[in-house]
């Protein structure tokens, strides 16, 4: 039974003001006809009579919404104390369908002193809202359970009404965080021109995990039995209960997948890059294709612009390509990402061409610029080597022609000919040599030319372009700019520092839910940290709203930012194999 404070004292003030914000951005969406009509779905009939709810799914969530935003812990306590709170409005109580303090007090309802009465009602509103998108919903919390037990639960489940279930709330919280984006208003929300960055990050669960070291069947599991192992060890990240590293950082939890939406220009004011997206699930399982039902409602929506993803090698380089690479194609988007160790130099060829580090390039092209990665890595070359050979490829890139709107494929044309060319090509017609020469480009010749010549591939045939299909080097080719190249830097750099950014924002206590501490969310399951998690996401863009706002109010401009680019995440193991690797900024 829960026990409360006979004279609360109020952390925040609920007024008509707060109760209107959190009612708009429930308004926003169309959640709650959804989940009416998903209890219809599941066997509920409303005309069987019974008892009216106390509390709506619209009143807990507004409760939850101003709750998260104010930064105080996500307690029904703390809720049940904010209603009986004698600062509290009516105005508010109003606007949440809840009974005026006179009316519950003339009925023995009194929210002063029928604490666990309110308490439990609150309870039994907030567990049917989450019973109607838990797909774990046949998993108890009260106590821990055995692996036998838990194992005989988990086969008993429905695999299409568990996949049901996982939708329905990745919709649901979606289009809460959604909702709160549009609190920016429209003329700086119109500046995003479809650019995304995605990741995903710890949410630490209950302390106590399942046994990692054992497998019997009368082991406990944890009271989160859904959640897994995060583990960690000095170099790398290593998920699962498999791994047995015993000298690594072990937490119980859960993985947040964040998408955010990246501002190229932030203006004076520095408009920050909010998050629109967001899966959940265990560490490490199915990132490809959580990632991509993160950003589902905005690939799928044709209003939404289509720009540049970003994502690190979790979903560019070890995603299977019709989980991740594929879709996200196909509906128009530029793919940035890194390579493991193993991924580097060329990676496949097509017409002779050679698909080098995600780039197609001309057959000529020395075979130093194609291994300059891997030599660099090894310490074979220095910085400077390496750096003027990546500058040295953009010679021999083929160079795209046109745009392809349907996905399927992408026309090139060779480096050495049309006006764009950058190469002298003794294969080409004699116009095109003469141009060339007269423009003092770099000229083709020896075994490079001899292994162009030889190969007679349409790139060198072709006086027109030559038409790549996108399923040739799926997995390694990029669209947006060549691998390691300042601009690549660029991009890579400020979209992954974005989102680590994001994701460090919505766990500590500067973006006001703090998520990162697991005892401001109670609740366990599934289902529960998900809401918890989304709550986080909708407080962490509505505080950098504010912030912007503020700062737009008051002409406070921002200074411009240092010369300095941004540079990719570190990378402790790439650093270890090769003394010369470059210097990498620490993420925010």
């Amino acid at each position: 039974m829960a026990h409360f404070n006979t004279t609360p004292t109020p952390l925040l003030r609920l007024d008509g003001a707060s109760v209107s914000w959190a009612l708009t951005i429930i308004d926003r969406t169309d959640i709650c006809h959804h989940l009416d009509t998903w209890r219809r779905v599941d066997g509920y009939d409303p005309t069987k009579g019974g008892r009216p709810k106390s509390v709506n799914d619209r009143t807990i969530l507004a409760l939850y919404l101003i709750l998260a935003r104010s930064g105080q812990p996500m307690h029904l306590t703390t809720m049940t104390t904010l209603l009986a709170s004698p600062d509290t409005t009516d105005m508010a109580l109003e606007l949440l369908n809840l009974p005026s303090r006179d009316r519950a007090r003339r009925v023995g309802d009194s929210y002063a002193t029928q604490h666990n009465n309110w308490y439990h009602r609150l309870w039994r509103a907030l567990h049917s809202f989450l019973d109607v998108v838990d797909p774990f919903d046949n998993i108890p919390h009260r106590a821990r359970l055995t692996r036998a037990e838990f194992n005989r639960l988990m086969d008993e489940q429905d695999p299409e009404r568990h996949e049901e279930k996982w939708q329905r709330a990745t919709y649901v919280f979606n289009e809460l965080v959604m909702a709160s984006t549009e609190d920016m208003p429209e003329e700086y929300r119109a500046n995003w021109q479809g650019d995304l960055t995605l990741d995903g990050t710890l949410i630490p669960g209950v302390r106590r995990g399942n046994n990692r070291w054992t497998n019997r069947p009368d082991d406990l599991m944890s009271s989160e039995p859904e959640a897994g192992w995060y583990s960690r060890d000095g170099q790398q990240e290593t998920h699962g209960e498999n791994k047995r590293t015993r000298n690594a950082k072990h937490v119980w939890g859960w993985e947040a997948t964040l998408v955010a939406g990246v501002i190229r220009d932030q203006g004076p004011y520095e408009q920050p890059h909010l998050i629109m997206g967001m899966a959940f699930d265990r560490p490490s399982h199915n990132p490809a294709i959580r990632g991509l039902q993160a950003m589902r409602h905005l690939t799928d929506d044709p209003t939404t612009p289509k720009g540049v993803v970003v994502g690190d090698r979790a979903y560019f380089a070890v995603a299977k390509t019709k989980d991740f690479h594929e879709p996200l194609r196909k509906k128009g988007y530029t793919l940035v990402g890194d390579y493991k160790s193993n991924q580097l130099g060329q990676r496949g060829s097509f017409e002779t061409m050679s698909l080098v580090e995600g780039h197609w390039y001309c057959p000529a092209m020395p075979k130093p610029l194609v291994e300059a990665t891997e030599d660099f890595y090894a310490g074979r070359i220095d910085e400077a080597t390496y750096n003027q050979r990546i500058n040295e490829r953009r010679a021999f890139a083929m160079r795209r022609k046109g745009k392809d709107l349907s996905g399927e494929s992408q026309r090139f044309m060779c480096p050495g000919r049309g006006k764009g060319k950058t190469l002298a090509c003794p294969l080409v017609e004699k116009s095109q040599r003469q141009d060339a020469r007269d423009r003092g480009l770099p000229s083709i010749s020896g075994p490079n030319l001899s292994t162009a010549r030889n190969g007679k591939g349409k790139c060198c045939t072709n006086r027109d372009s030559v038409t790549i299909p996108n399923k040739e080097g799926m997995r390694y080719r990029q669209t947006g700019p060549a691998f390691k190249t300042p601009e690549w830097k660029k991009v890579y750099g400020t979209w992954r520092n974005v989102i680590e950014t994001r994701n460090d924002y919505v766990k500590n206590n500067r973006g006001g839910a703090a998520i990162g501490d697991h005892t401001r969310r109670p609740v366990r399951g599934f289902a529960a940290a998900f809401f918890y998690t989304a709550l986080g996401v909708v407080a962490a863009n509505v505080s950098m709203i504010r912030r912007f706002l503020g700062r737009v109010d008051r002409d406070e401009k921002t200074p411009p930012p240092g010369t300095r680019d941004p540079q990719p995440p570190r990378d402790p193991a790439r650093e270890k194999a090769s003394p010369n690797a470059p210097p990498a900024q620490h993420v925010a």
